[in-house]
């Protein structure tokens, strides 16, 4: 669906790209689609207009120090609080979460670029903790002008960062983590000749004299301080109250009793049963997880099923269900640690399935932990 503030993208396209061209997908939320970068050209041009009319109307201002005191003030803040918000989501590790069974499952030939970025970071919270407080700590030395310099050089080095892993490992977040980078890298700017003859022409360095407000009258002062810090309390509370509750909502996830992952063995059913799509789904089922927060992911030969689902152990009933199918409700039985039965009618068919299952500790990844010695590398 278009807006009429989408006009000037579409022309956009039919200039750079071909005349009868149309937009196919429209921002989803990555912010590298086709859209993005024309909305990206438009705004470089529209910026380039407004600075030539703005040059030559206002050519006889010697200095713009107010302006670019508050400008400064507006980009700290916006990228202290982009950089406090994605620092919080490594913190609680939302981003990036532990593998899931069929993540860890996977061939790595078989995964994207993405997929194997997620499972890096995803795979140690001691890593996620350090990049998170690292650009939970840069957003807080932007939020202070005495701090702005060391948190903007501080951002530079998160934020390149965070654009080579996005380019490198075919992230779509390269366009906004390259905004973060150009951000961090203009709120040091006004300092370049003062980093110049420090680390590199070894000459001493005054203090800065940027602008800044003076207030004359004391209640001005405390007015304008009070009003900072009132924000900087709020968005802190705000922010670390909301990263515990989406600590509890989505990373502290229950285990379920079936909890693993199983190998197909065998699919038996009525002469008549595999008929029905419900049943016949299970001829081409390779495997089964059972994961975490009651999840079911069924791996096909080409894709994954996913479903939710609901364990009654007092009964032994399975009930799974997604927006694509009905609800299934299987009846199940443990004969051994490593084999599962389930039994079952669907639409008056019976059906018996039998899993093996896989020990998710058996993997090295999970098993492996951390040794301050290793007397030899365990490199599998």
């Amino acid at each position: 669906m278009s807006f009429p503030s989408d006009t000037p993208v579409i022309w956009m396209g039919k200039l750079l790209i071909k005349r009868d061209y149309h937009i196919e997908y429209w921002p989803g939320g990555s912010g590298d689609t086709t859209y993005n970068y024309l909305q990206v050209c438009c705004l470089i041009v529209w910026s380039l207009f407004i600075t030539i009319i703005w040059s030559l109307t206002d050519r006889n201002r010697k200095s713009y120090d107010r302006l670019c005191y508050w400008t400064m003030v507006i980009f700290r803040y916006g990228l202290a609080v982009t950089l406090i918000g994605y620092g919080m989501a490594k913190v609680v590790k939302t981003q990036f979460p532990f593998p899931s069974l069929a993540r860890l499952d996977q061939t790595i030939g078989d995964m994207s670029p993405m997929g194997l970025a997620w499972t890096y970071m995803g795979y140690s919270t001691g890593y996620n903790l350090f990049t998170g407080f690292a650009e939970c700590f840069c957003g807080v030395l932007l939020f202070f002008q005495r701090t702005r310099l060391l948190g903007a050089l501080m951002s530079i080095t998160v934020t390149l960062n965070i654009v080579m892993m996005n380019l490198y490992y075919d992230i779509p977040v390269k366009l906004f983590s390259a905004h973060l980078l150009l951000l961090s890298c203009f709120i040091a700017w006004p300092d370049l000749q003062r980093l110049i003859n420090f680390f590199v022409l070894n000459k001493p360095v005054p203090a800065a004299s940027h602008w800044r407000p003076v207030f004359k009258t004391k209640w001005k002062r405390i007015i304008f301080v009070g009003l900072k810090y009132a924000f900087l309390a709020f968005y802190l509370y705000t922010t670390i109250t909301g990263g515990i509750e989406m600590d509890r909502m989505y990373v502290r996830k229950t285990t379920p009793p079936l909890y693993g992952i199983y190998e197909v063995k065998s699919v038996t059913c009525d002469t008549a049963g595999f008929s029905n799509s419900l049943i016949n789904n299970f001829k081409f089922w390779q495997k089964v997880y059972f994961d975490k927060d009651y999840q079911m992911v069924a791996r096909k030969k080409d894709d994954m099923q996913y479903y939710d689902m609901k364990i009654d152990s007092t009964k032994h009933l399975l009930t799974y269900w997604s927006s694509q199918t009905d609800s299934v409700m299987m009846h199940y039985s443990i004969p051994s640690t490593d084999t599962l039965y389930l039994n079952g009618k669907i639409n008056g068919d019976s059906i018996h399935v039998v899993l093996k299952r896989k020990d998710p500790n058996d993997f090295a990844l999970m098993s492996r932990g951390f040794h301050w010695i290793n007397e030899y590398p365990y490199n599998r």
